[in-house]
């Protein structure tokens, strides 16, 4: 009954994402020459309340062929003074757990730690990730990445076409203290 439970979800979960990505590929709206060359990374931003500010942040969805089901792709955002580096999950994790996350780079690996945030649906990679995607992800077509916690494994692919624009438009909105 479980089983069936979360099939129907993560079903459910696809459909409502391929329909968000049929409105965003589909839109009469015209995209800019800028969110072109972004490839398939996405700008957000979410709006300032009495008591918080507004947050922003470049979002890329994983290559649905070569990703497991819970891998629901990768997030960069605006921190205090830095950029940070997330995985968004599409079923939580135990909140406030440590992950090992395995980021490879054609031939090679990096190993980083991560922490399960919030409600267990992102985790957010070691300041080392930061580094990487403002450097060595440009020259790079896509990275692959694997996640462990305790006895959950998964494994996700995202494209990087578009990283560097999208990198500067994130800075460009960036609130840096």
């Amino acid at each position: 009954m479980m089983d069936d439970r979360r099939t129907r979800t993560k079903l459910h979960v696809c459909l409502i994402a391929a329909s968000l990505a049929a409105l965003v590929e589909f839109s009469p709206i015209q995209k800019s020459k800028a969110q072109s060359d972004m490839g398939g990374w996405r700008f957000v931003r979410s709006p300032s309340t009495p008591d918080t500010t507004g947050a922003v942040a470049i979002m890329h969805a994983p290559e649905l062929s070569s990703s497991d089901l819970n891998f629901a792709g990768i997030m960069l955002r605006c921190s205090k003074n830095n950029l940070q580096v997330m995985i968004a999950l599409v079923e939580p994790l135990p909140p406030r757990s440590q992950t090992q996350v395995t980021i490879a780079t054609g031939e090679r690996e990096t190993k980083l730690t991560g922490a399960v945030i919030g409600p267990g649906l992102a985790i957010l990679l070691a300041p080392e990730a930061s580094t990487l995607a403002e450097s060595s992800w440009h020259s790079l077509d896509r990275i692959s990445i694997v996640v462990e916690q305790g006895d959950t494994r998964f494994k996700g692919s995202v494209a990087l076409t578009g990283l560097p624009t999208a990198l500067q438009k994130l800075r460009e909105n960036c609130l840096f203290d």
